[in-house]
């Protein structure tokens, strides 16, 4: 793809995340409900759904021109749709997608309007399937073949940029653990004081919106490289890194 190509998709996907930005914005003021606000709603959902063909359009270009990578891309685009538009899609309820965004990388399953179905899954997601798949197949088990957001979007949108890697080496060191302290600290308080669910979801909210998608898609990717959020900032992705450290450690003690 060419950069001029390049830099139309880069805008396409800015403008998304940047009307969503604003939408959030309008929903704490005095305008909530205004008419402008409802115009961002619409452009949100129609360009995203486009930008959901585009991305699997992608995925069916990268199969063709790389077959070695065919079985994980058809795995990881099965997992994307079945849980960000299929099943939010048919049952209305986009709560669905905690199954596989569970905790750490968000608290939907912990959400009021989460049915206590989909929160048992998510909690069994997040807290057995994860580590269980992590620890039989390594890195490539969840973060390779399921993930339905950085995986995903990586294998797609980002196969597009070749930023190399490395980039600021401090941030990959220090946030990704921060925000895993964060997370925990976040489930704790909900447990203990279930009052403090809806500032601490909101306050969540903000975090994996600025972090998973303006950061992410807008600067990530085509500054850091595609596994960016991956490496940067995902929870689960510091949580895999130390099973797996944690299962070196018991194989050969070191």
């Amino acid at each position: 793809m060419n950069k001029t190509l390049k830099f139309a998709l880069w805008l396409f996907v800015s403008s998304i995340f940047v009307a969503d930005l604003v939408k959030m914005v309008l929903d704490l003021s005095l305008v909530s409900g205004s008419v402008h606000q409802r115009f961002l709603t619409h452009f949100f959902r129609s360009s995203f759904f486009l930008f959901e063909l585009i991305m699997g359009g992608m995925i069916v270009y990268f199969c063709v021109k790389h077959p070695e990578r065919r079985w994980r891309l058809l795995s990881i685009s099965i997992f994307h749709y079945v849980s960000v538009l299929i099943l939010p899609l048919a049952t209305r309820d986009f709560t669905w997608m905690a199954v596989l965004y569970p905790w750490p990388m968000t608290l939907l399953a912990f959400d009021p309007k989460t049915t206590v179905l989909v929160s048992t899954l998510s909690i069994i997601v997040g807290f057995i399937v994860v580590p269980a798949v992590t620890l039989a197949w390594g890195a490539k088990g969840f973060c390779g073949y399921v993930c339905p957001h950085g995986a995903f979007y990586s294998e797609a949108y980002g196969r597009l940029f070749a930023a190399p890697r490395g980039r600021l080496p401090r941030l990959r060191s220090y946030f990704p653990p921060l925000y895993f302290l964060a997370m925990t600290v976040a489930l704790v308080a909900i447990l203990l004081h279930p009052s403090a669910l809806e500032p601490v979801r909101q306050t969540q909210k903000v975090a994996f919106f600025l972090t998973s998608q303006m950061f992410y898609m807008i600067f990530g990717i085509p500054l850091i490289g595609a596994r960016s959020y991956c490496t940067h900032f995902c929870p689960i992705g510091f949580e895999v890194r130390h099973l797996l450290r944690l299962k070196r450690f018991a194989q050969t003690g070191r």
